[in-house]
């Protein structure tokens, strides 16, 4: 057994040896640890150009010394390398970072997640909004994914790669409009367009927003308008009550009638395609009514818009043509026009206010037929009298010519007798006369058939009275009188021409055509009828008056106490009844329409025009 000697396996020494040499060769030649780590809020790879190192899976090797190592990092899809940490990569923002394993190394690769873009949509409009993305060259670049925010969508959301300029372009609803953008970059920006650089989370507001709109009125009625004449404007006004963009594309008329309406002031299609009305805008425009022929006349007023609750907008149109220049809202001026008659009538025939005119055919009578009176004569069948002063200043001067011996002796020798006076500017008892007066006594002056008095101009004025007249083409024809000296009694008075200005203080301004006035004086007053045409400067046109009921004017007032005065023109009149309380009642068409004081408060209605 001693000679058997124990024996003991020889591959533990061996393998011991291996460990041995391999440990004393790494000392010998001197070796380092790499270790890397990945942080940050996303994910991604790193790997070695040895492919020794696959962090995310193996992140630690061993390397001799001196060895040169890069490293790559990359993200994961939705993440993106935003840089490195730990020398000697510290602060290097590249994908890849070279360096050499003098000494053990720890690496940090950093990972974020790609910053979102939220789009989200306000207002009560619609629109949609797509993103693009521009390339390294500034080209535009469309993508498949990103925003991508259809009419119906509220909000959407999209990951960009991290530092990418996004360009955001958002399109309108017809009806709707784009107000502007709010968030980063973009806040304050109205164009439909605004760009963005990715180099965080952001969130945009695109605003669309809807108009409202409302017109006034909402129907018109242009009531009664003489044919071949227009009536006044009337105004529209649209308004944008929304809080998006009202565009007006089309204001138009249409119907039947719509040739006998006009838009006076309006956005055509010759000179603007468009108009449009910010949030609390407006815009008005007039639209009148000139009918051609009697009857109702209808319209429609259409206003085309982007609103999406009314984008056709009617008003109806109404009016009526008539031949007569009478209307519910102009009987007071037709009131007032009737009640100057009175004033003309008292211009007329009170001949102590134009004593003037009154008394010269008295003066002319008794230069005749009374002793001491004496005439020049002018030429054998004409004279006059010289120039001669007036009491205050100006003159008068005189010429006469008639019918019959050149010196009669008798007034009944004296056949139609022609008195033509011309007041230069004369000024006496109160009256101030500059312009010519005509008058001829038809027939014998002894007993007159007819008086003529004829007037070319004018002007006249009584500071006791208070007249202030202007004449023109004055023609007056006085039949069926009587006379007491030279003062008219009663008679027949035919007036044609134009007469203007004050009289009997009320004002007085119209033209008259074969304007008949009877009037027959008592102790208590005068009793007046009237009949004819006359043509009032506040209405333009022919009125034809009667009085079924005779007019009293009580003795020393101006205003009357009784009779009742109808006016027509065309299809409509205006009855005037006065009471004894010296009140005035006006109907139109039967129809009453007020009740005034007094005649005075009645007779300025003409003359205040709308």
């Amino acid at each position: 057994m001693n000679g058997d000697k124990m024996r003991f396996p020889k591959w533990p020494l061996i393998l011991l040896m291996f460990f041995v040499g391999i440990s004393l060769n790494s000392i010998a030649h001197g070796e380092g640890e790499l270790t890397v780590t990945l942080s940050g809020s996303g994910t991604g790879i790193v790997k070695s150009s040895d492919n020794l190192i696959n962090c995310g899976v193996d992140c630690q090797e061993n390397y001799q010394e001196n060895k040169r190592i890069t490293l790559n990092a990359s993200g994961n899809e939705n993440s993106y390398f935003a840089g490195w940490s730990g020398d000697p990569c510290s602060g290097v923002t590249k994908p890849s970072c070279s360096f050499t394993m003098d000494h053990d190394k720890n690496i940090t690769a950093i990972f974020e997640l790609k910053p979102t873009l939220v789009l989200t949509k306000s207002g009560n409009g619609k629109g949609s909004v797509k993103s693009s993305t521009r390339s390294s060259m500034g080209s535009r670049q469309s993508s498949s994914v990103g925003i991508d925010c259809g009419p119906d969508c509220p909000q959407d959301s999209a990951l960009f790669d991290h530092n990418r300029k996004i360009v955001l372009k958002a399109t309108v609803d017809p009806y709707s409009t784009f107000l502007g953008w709010d968030g980063f970059e973009c806040t304050g920006i109205t164009s439909p367009q605004c760009t963005i650089l990715m180099d965080q989370s952001k969130e945009v507001t695109a605003r669309f927003e809807l108009p409202d709109i409302s017109i006034s009125p909402t129907f018109y009625d242009f009531k009664d308008v003489r044919v071949r004449q227009s009536s006044p404007p009337a105004s529209f006004t649209i308004m944008n009550n929304g809080t998006g963009n009202l565009k007006l594309t089309k204001i138009e008329l249409l119907g039947t009638d719509a040739r006998l309406f006009k838009i006076t002031r309006s956005m055509t299609r010759s000179r603007q395609q468009t108009l449009t009305l910010s949030p609390g805008g407006q815009y008005s425009f007039s639209v009148t009514f000139s009918p051609t022929s009697i009857g109702l006349k209808t319209a429609t007023l259409r206003i085309t818009s982007n609103d999406p609750d009314a984008s056709i907008t009617e008003i109806a149109l109404t009016g009526k043509g008539t031949d007569s220049i009478f209307t519910a809202s102009n009987t007071p001026m037709v009131a007032g026009a009737i009640v100057q008659t009175f004033n003309l009538l008292g211009l007329i025939t009170d001949l102590n206010s134009l004593s003037p005119i009154g008394n010269y055919p008295g003066n002319i009578k008794m230069s005749t037929t009374t002793p001491g009176h004496f005439i020049i004569p002018y030429h054998k069948d004409a004279i006059s009298l010289p120039s001669m002063e007036c009491e205050e200043s100006g003159t008068i001067s005189l010429k006469v010519t008639w019918d019959g011996p050149t010196l009669p002796t008798d007034p009944s020798q004296i056949i139609d007798l022609k008195i033509q006076m011309t007041f230069d500017s004369c000024t006496q008892f109160g009256c101030s006369i500059n312009g010519m007066i005509q008058i001829i006594f038809e027939g014998p002056l002894s007993d007159p058939t007819k008086i003529k008095i004829s007037v070319p101009e004018l002007t006249y004025s009584n500071t006791n009275t208070g007249e202030d007249v202007t004449i023109k083409d004055l023609m007056i024809t006085i039949t069926g009188f009587t006379m007491e000296a030279d003062h008219l009694i009663s008679g027949t008075i035919e007036v044609s021409g134009t007469l203007s200005g004050t009289s009997g203080g009320s004002p007085i301004d119209m033209e008259c055509e074969q304007f008949k006035i009877e009037f027959v004086p008592s102790s208590t007053g005068t009793t007046i009828t009237i009949s004819g045409r006359i043509k009032p400067s506040c209405l333009g046109d022919w009125v034809t008056i009667t009085t079924p009921t005779p007019i009293f004017i009580p003795m020393g007032d101006a205003c009357p106490t009784a009779g009742e005065i109808v006016a027509i023109s065309g299809e409509y009149t205006v009855r005037i009844v006065i009471s004894s309380n010296y009140n005035i009642t006006v109907y139109f068409n039967e129809t009453l329409i007020q009740t005034y004081t007094n005649c005075r408060d009645v007779a300025a209605l003409c003359c205040n025009k709308p």
